[in-house]
């Protein structure tokens, strides 16, 4: 213990001198390059800025998009009207008479 507290009141070895004052350095411009930002601002950065551009004429194409298909949808001369009296209509097919069996046809045999 004794040892430790001898090394403590020894000055310390240049190197970590050295070091040591460069690192207060760096902290010292760091703090005066955060001051003299502080009061500025920008706005947001430029990818920021470019990626909501982006984002905005995906959400214009797509409102676009639906428009569009809204109005196919409501716009009744773009297609032509199915007439359901037609498609409704139902007949049984045609069948050849070879394949048709008649009751009177059952009982001659």
């Amino acid at each position: 213990a004794l040892e430790i507290e001898a090394m403590m009141k020894q000055p310390a070895p240049p190197a970590v001198e050295y070091f040591t004052s460069r690192a207060r350095e760096e902290e010292e411009r760091m703090k005066e390059a955060a001051k003299r930002t502080e009061g500025k601002s920008e706005g947001p950065p430029v990818a920021t800025q470019h990626f909501v551009k982006q984002q905005s004429m995906k959400e214009m194409e797509l409102k676009e998009k639906r428009e569009r298909a809204w109005a196919k949808t409501r716009d009744p001369s773009a297609r032509p009207s199915i007439n359901w009296k037609d498609v409704n209509k139902q007949s049984a097919p045609e069948v050849n008479l070879f394949y048709t069996v008649t009751p009177d046809m059952l009982t001659e045999q």
